[in-house]
Formats: structure tokens, C-alpha cells, sequence
């Protein structure tokens, strides 16, 4: 009888361990994945910034192109370039540049991430990029750079 007592304590006591490790396990995991969620959400927000100023450099290129071909138009309707062909010229050459910029940028963070090693920067797979293509899947990688 007195061995029963100790037997029962003992088994509720191994299952209150048992149940308190997993209880531990499950609220790593949790933080983990909330961690790894927030962390996601933080990569898709600069990729949307990115993406924004992408378009915003691709309008300022197109508006420079039109720029540029009326001076021209005008250019040659009058038979003189008067300054505008110039200034649209250089502002067509600084969009260039700034466009060409953005996309060396982009380039190498997609390449290297944070971390600055050769791992995806913009998912959090972090996975190693397959040779060719430079990337680990085709779901991290942003449309302006393929």
C-alpha cells in the first residue's frame, strides 16, 4: 500500500515533466516562427520599396527619352538646337546613370544579403542560389533584376 502512493506521485510528477518540456518546445517554436515571420515581413516591405523606386526610376528614364526626342523634333523642325537638345541630353545621361546605379545595388544585395556572404538576402530560406540563375528560388527573386 505504501508503495502504491509513492508509485502514483512519482507518475504524475513524470507526466508534469514531461508535460512541461513540450510546453517548452512548443513556445520556442512558436518565437521562432514569429521571429521568422517578422522578419519575412520586414524583407517583403524593402522589396516593396524597392520595387517602388524601381518604377520611379523607370518613368524618370521614360520622361527623359521623351525629353530627348522632342529637342530633337524641335531640333530639326527649327534647323537649331537652341539648348534644349543639351539639357535633355544630360538629363537623359543622369537618369541612365542613376537607373544603372540602382540596378548594380539591387544586383548585389539580392546576391549577398545582409549577412554579406553568398546566401539569398531577400527570403528567409536562406538558402545557397543555384548557379546559373543566382538565386534560391524563383520566389525570392525580385522581377526587375531576371
Amino acid at each position: 500500500m505504501h508503495w502504491e502512493g509513492w508509485l502514483a506521485s512519482l507518475s504524475s510528477l513524470v507526466c508534469g515533466g514531461a508535460l512541461y518540456l513540450m510546453q517548452r518546445a512548443l513556445n520556442k517554436r512558436d518565437r521562432q516562427q514569429a521571429q521568422r515571420e517578422k522578419e519575412q515581413e520586414r524583407r517583403r516591405e524593402e522589396r516593396l520599396a524597392q520595387e517602388r523606386r524601381a518604377v520611379l526610376l523607370q518613368l524618370k528614364m521614360i520622361d527623359a527619352g521623351n525629353a530627348l526626342s522632342h529637342a530633337c523634333a524641335m531640333a530639326l523642325k527649327r534647323g537649331r538646337a537652341n539648348g534644349e537638345v543639351e539639357a535633355a541630353e544630360k538629363m537623359y545621361a543622369d537618369c541612365r546613370k542613376a537607373y544603372a546605379d540602382f540596378m548594380q545595388q539591387a544586383a548585389v544585395e539580392h546576391l549577398h544579403g545582409e549577412r554579406g556572404d553568398a546566401r539569398c538576402g531577400n527570403c528567409a530560406c536562406g538558402a545557397l542560389p543555384r548557379r546559373a540563375r543566382r538565386q534560391c528560388c524563383r520566389a525570392c527573386i525580385p522581377p526587375y533584376i531576371e
